[in-house]
């Protein structure tokens, strides 16, 4: 079992703060690996065939480079694609000189030059902020190191998709952002707000699960699924800063794609990803479950907004008492009910993507102002929800 890093108390001198940065910097700085390379030549080049099975074969390809063969495309464990508190972890075990401390919190946001990463109104937020074409912030983002969480995944693996799909020629012509207008939040449920906050840019492909029911859909609509499953109601009260409390998850037919940067399988079963889930519970408390309950202990009066009206203080007791609680095969199962009436998901329509590129290809060949692709998804959403409630408004009796 390896050996998880002590959570480091003492603040670093400043003369430690600026050899970390320039080991950073330098980290940003290096070449991405040839093989990392050639995948963003595929994404360049796009596909011959636009269906739906393409577009899966994209995503999984993303979720195995950074999941299984990370190592093939990285040279370098701190490149690529991390949880925030991950990533302090590793960085801390390479650089226990100029370690990250528990005091360290927007270090642990970390994305390239070109890009902003952080807390805006207590979410996360990433945001593309270079001059250069939105297909090269991207690459930029992947060889990293950069981290997000998994609801930022389920996002983040539907563009490279789209790239993977279209090529990066079209993706640029059809795809523009002013700049600071492309952003990834944790939220990919909803709409972008107007703070720019919460939200998915893409949420025009989704749909409720209801409008399936009651409307006719070609099956390349509703293979591709976003969901997000949830672990035991016990499990953040023993793993404080723990990443399995949800799972944001891509479904396509019976696989998940789950964000899980070097793990040996990127893409699981149902029952492997119930099993992930229970495994994540009954683990030991982990570095970032030490560094929350230190924090907690030392602020007990602060009430967090996602846990009020319970206090740190309250939250580090029931931490200890929790500490070395596991479930059984019996118990998990007798929670599943439970967990899934928490759970929640959308449909992402394939066809609706399809519709609005080819549109948006078309207004860009002839020179139309509107080549916008979300834009035209949207219309396409509005009218197969008004078909489908006039649908619905004809069978009822």
């Amino acid at each position: 079992m390896a050996i998880k890093p002590p959570v480091v108390l003492e603040q670093l001198s400043e003369p430690d703060k600026k050899q970390r940065a320039i080991l950073l910097k330098k980290l940003h700085d290096e070449p991405a690996s040839s093989q990392l390379l050639a995948y963003f030549e595929r994404l360049k080049e796009g596909s011959a065939t636009w269906d739906v099975d393409t577009y899966i074969e994209g995503m999984k390809r993303l979720a195995n480079l950074v999941g299984p063969e990370r190592v093939i495309y990285y040279d370098e464990p701190l490149k690529g694609l991390h949880y925030p508190d991950t990533f302090a972890e590793l960085w801390n075990k390479a650089n226990p000189q100029q370690p990250i401390t528990v005091y360290d919190r927007d270090i642990r946001y970390q994305c390239p030059p070109s890009w902003s990463n952080g807390l805006k109104d207590n979410h996360q937020v990433l945001t593309y902020e270079g001059e250069a074409p939105l297909g090269h912030g991207l690459n930029e983002l992947l060889k990293g190191p950069t981290t997000i969480d998994c609801g930022m995944w389920v996002a983040l693996l539907l563009w490279m998709g789209i790239r993977y799909l279209i090529g990066d020629d079209l993706f640029h012509a059809i795809f523009k952002f002013e700049k600071g207008g492309f952003i990834i939040t944790q939220n990919w449920d909803e709409p972008i707000n107007k703070a720019g906050t919460v939200g998915n840019l893409l949420y025009p492909f989704y749909d409720s699960p209801s409008l399936h029911k009651i409307a006719y859909f070609w099956e390349s609509q509703t293979r591709i699924q976003i969901k997000t499953i949830h672990n035991h109601e016990s499990y953040l009260a023993k793993h404080l800063g723990g990443l399995r409390r949800l799972e944001n998850v891509v479904q396509v037919d019976d696989d998940y794609i789950i964000f899980d940067p070097g793990a040996p399988q990127a893409i699981l079963s149902r029952s492997g990803l119930e099993e992930k889930l229970m495994k994540a519970y009954n683990a030991p408390q982990s570095f970032a479950d030490a560094e929350r309950t230190w924090m907690y202990t030392t602020f007990p009066t602060y009430v967090h907004p996602d846990f009020a009206p319970k206090n740190w203080g309250s939250l580090a007791e029931e931490a200890k008492k929790y500490a070395n609680h596991t479930l059984n095969e019996i118990e998990w199962e007798g929670s599943k009910s439970d967990r899934e009436n928490q759970d929640y998901h959308l449909v992402f329509n394939f066809q609706r993507l399809i519709d609005s590129l080819g549109e948006a290809r078309h207004g860009s060949f002839s020179g139309a102002v509107n080549g916008d692709v979300l834009s035209r998804a949207k219309s396409l959403k509005l009218a197969a929800a008004l078909d489908g409630l006039l649908l619905q408004l004809r069978l009822s009796p």
